[in-house]
């Protein structure tokens, strides 16, 4: 059995592991203006729950590119 702890705080933002690949792309998307894109090896599921779940002001569209890479715009 495992031991119950009380009182410790749910994190906020939450994204699972932390990656250099994940920090990349929260730093490039907090420095994109309107208009702006970057391609990225990733799968496009995974980047829509990325976008919603990141706490970045602002809004990105994603759409699969190639096989295996997708681009990210910046559209508000």
């Amino acid at each position: 059995m495992f031991e119950i702890e009380k009182g410790v705080p749910v994190p906020r933002n939450y994204m699972g592991r932390k990656s250099k690949k994940r920090e990349a792309m929260i730093a490039t998307m907090n420095t994109m203006h309107v208009g702006d894109s970057f391609r990225v090896e990733y799968k496009l599921p995974s980047m829509r729950n990325f976008i919603r779940n990141c706490g970045i002001d602002g809004s990105f569209r994603a759409a699969q590119e190639s096989d295996t890479h997708i681009r990210v715009w910046r559209v508000g």
